[in-house]
């Protein structure tokens, strides 16, 4: 009871002192908290939880449809080479006089508005028309980006070695021999490479092409 008086007395006689008191007591709440308790201050709350989830949320979605689309990219161009491969590893044997322009056409690429001769000479055809003017080494060039830190540096030589073909192609010789239905004469136009040239490309070009013949399906980590 003495307490309380005493209490009650500096109350009366000290009324600052109490007030200072009451404001530094631990149970009176900050200015701060008040504002946040307040109306405007949990507007203001929801207002930047909702902008920071917002763009989190942007980002992500954003990620997952670059990396999709990356991944897509990356199967297609993929076969695209392959495709082509397969018109640029004839060289490694004679062919035909015909060939020489899908072997040309599949390296540099082929712009069909550009074409002027008749319609049934043959030209190379992309699997995906997107890529169809596309070079060679620019496709080797385009999954180079797309992959992992470690698989560049293969890539890269590959994309190299695939510059190292149109030397040989213009390398490539021509010779005759005995045909029933091409040429007035019943010859057959052939190109090959000569013995040395043909080592040489197999060892200096294909041999560093060949795991592209094996497409990945899935964008490497």
């Amino acid at each position: 009871m003495a307490d309380i008086e005493n209490d009650n007395r500096t109350a009366k006689s000290h009324p600052e002192k109490v007030r200072k008191r009451f404001r530094n007591s631990p149970h009176t709440e900050s200015h701060t908290l008040r504002f946040l308790n307040s109306n405007f201050g949990l507007f203001l709350l929801t207002s930047v939880f909702l902008s920071v989830f917002s763009w989190g949320y942007h980002q992500w979605t954003a990620y997952l449809t670059k990396k999709q689309e990356d991944s897509k990219a990356y199967q297609q161009i993929s076969l695209e080479i392959v495709n082509r491969l397969k018109y640029v590893e004839e060289m490694e044997t004679p062919f035909q006089y015909d060939e020489r322009r899908l072997i040309q056409e599949s390296l540099f690429g082929f712009n069909p508005s550009a074409n002027v001769n008749p319609s049934y000479i043959r030209h190379y055809s992309a699997m995906f028309p997107e890529y169809q003017q596309r070079s060679l080494p620019s496709l080797i060039w385009e999954i180079e980006k797309l992959s992992s830190p470690g698989r560049r540096s293969q890539l890269q030589v590959a994309r190299q070695k695939a510059e190292l073909v149109e030397g040989y192609l213009g390398r490539l010789e021509y010779s005759e021999i005995s045909g029933t239905h091409k040429g007035p004469d019943k010859t057959i136009g052939i190109f090959a490479l000569s013995d040395d040239d043909r080592s040489k490309f197999k060892n200096e070009v294909l041999e560093y092409l060949k795991f592209l013949e094996e497409p990945a399906y899935d964008l490497p980590n």
